[in-house]
């Protein structure tokens, strides 16, 4: 497995949200900025900050691409795509694919 994948596992695995999710964030030299995680929001309704706008708000400008990877129950990746919200939020940054 590819050591950025498996940082944000790591990463992912501290959310305690139903779904893991974590994002990681690269700048234009593709080092990495940031890796964030999904967050309860209203819990009672089982809603969620994502794991994209927490790396938007803490990495902000400096965010050239960012790569979103989900983490299963046995601790593996998933495959996940970028909500239409978050995509619109990231207009400008560029959104890679994770390889699983």
């Amino acid at each position: 497995m590819n050591i950025i994948p498996k940082r944000a596992l790591i990463k992912a695995a501290a959310s305690s949200c139903r779904y893991k999710i974590a994002a990681i964030g690269f700048n234009r030299k593709n080092e990495i900025v940031g890796i964030t995680y999904n967050s309860p929001r209203l819990r009672r309704l089982g809603g969620s900050t994502h794991a994209e706008i927490n790396l938007l708000k803490r990495c902000g400008r400096k965010l050239r691409s960012i790569m979103v990877v989900r983490v299963g129950q046995s601790s593996n990746l998933l495959p996940i795509e970028t909500c239409q919200n978050c995509k619109d939020a990231l207009k400008g940054i560029r959104i890679l694919k994770t390889k699983i």
